[in-house]
């Protein structure tokens, strides 16, 4: 079986190999950023607040976000949660699933 690959510039594409890669990795620094839609994976590198995006997502689209610094946060904006996700140590995480109206968070902490 052919290899598949996404990245947010093509979609997915068949590729010699075997197996599944997310090609669309967002390293992040700065402060209160706007992930765009298509982020797949996003790593927040600074203490700052991250929005998942507001505009031009697909019911079951994914986004896995990970804590590369013990101070950063997931702004409620669109979102189940009441309130902010704050990530305290390196290697906390969370991943969103967009149910069609708003982001389902499931958070994982170390």
């Amino acid at each position: 079986m052919p290899k598949v690959e996404y990245t947010k510039a093509k979609g997915l594409v068949q590729a010699s190999g075997a197996g599944f890669a997310l090609n669309q990795i967002e390293t992040m620094n700065g402060t209160d950023l706007t992930l765009t839609a298509g982020t797949t994976v996003a790593i927040l590198k600074s203490a700052h607040d991250v929005t998942l995006p507001t505009s031009g997502n697909n019911k079951g689209d994914m986004i896995l976000i990970v804590a590369d610094h013990a101070s950063a946060e997931i702004a409620a904006t669109g979102t189940q949660i009441g309130g902010k996700v704050t990530f305290d140590s390196v290697g906390d995480g969370a991943i969103a699933v967009y149910d069609g109206a708003e982001w389902q968070v499931l958070r994982s902490i170390l």
